[in-house]
């Protein structure tokens, strides 16, 4: 089955009514990022941004990691297409992805729905947010899979580590 089309609905009128290669290939993005969006917005269902930025903080608080140099946010699905969409042309199908600070793990998850990459690895010093992370990734996971997830991703592709990303060294980590 081809992983960016599906039969039917707006996005195969709209495919089909496209005057020129520029407008197809912005209907295409757009369809994408509404089929691969919907997707990870089932997969953080369970896990907002709101509540992952207050595990970020109350365990910040707890650890005394209140400086400049620890802040919380969070990149958006069609943000990280758009971002993927400049680069994927030059990336190599089999590379490694880093998410250095990975939180609650949305870019990590996006790379894993927008491009064949071995595997996706996040690093977050911060067990709250791991443990976050781990519970969405779960989505990945062969036997957790549901049918919409399996089409997108290959098996053990996504993997969170607890650690400071200053203090390994991240090939030999993956």
């Amino acid at each position: 089955e081809n992983r960016w089309f599906w039969k039917g609905g707006k996005w195969k009128a709209m495919i089909i009514d496209s005057k020129n290669v520029a407008e197809l290939d912005r209907v295409m993005k757009l369809a994408m990022i509404n089929r691969l969006g919907s997707v990870a917005k089932k997969i953080f269902a369970k896990h907002t941004t709101a509540s992952s930025r207050m595990a970020s903080l109350k365990e910040r608080n707890i650890l005394g990691l209140t400086h400049h140099n620890f802040y919380y946010t969070e990149v958006g699905f069609s943000c990280m297409a758009e971002i993927f969409w400049g680069i994927i042309p030059r990336m190599p199908r089999n590379g490694v992805f880093y998410e250095l600070g990975s939180g609650s793990g949305r870019p990590l998850v996006a790379a894993a729905l927008l491009h064949q990459f071995e595997k996706c690895v996040g690093i977050e010093i911060l067990q709250d947010l791991v443990h976050i992370s781990r519970q969405v990734i779960g989505h990945f996971v062969p036997e957790n899979r549901d049918k919409e997830i399996s089409k997108y991703v290959n098996e053990n592709t996504v993997r969170v580590i607890n650690t400071d990303f200053k203090e390994i060294k991240w090939a030999e980590e993956a």
